[in-house]
């Protein structure tokens, strides 16, 4: 089954926990972990990116990473 690429966690979330029949919660269930898993992968990258930014900015300016200021 390949989940609905339509829509995000929170309105998967709402449409479960307002559905009635057990077939259907099942398959927004499945929609929903597809969704928290993707969003959870997106967060990761998104820190992975901002803390290489980071530690290439330092690097090149020549900024000590470890905030140590030994002049």
């Amino acid at each position: 089954m390949t989940p609905r690429q339509a829509g995000d966690w929170k309105d998967i979330a709402e449409r479960a926990s307002k559905e009635k029949d057990s077939t259907k919660l099942q398959v927004l269930i499945e929609e929903l972990l597809y969704a928290l898993n993707k969003e959870q992968r997106h967060v990761k990258d998104e820190i992975a990116s901002r803390l290489d930014y980071h530690f290439r900015a330092t690097n090149t300016s020549g900024i000590d990473p470890s905030g140590s200021d030994q002049t």
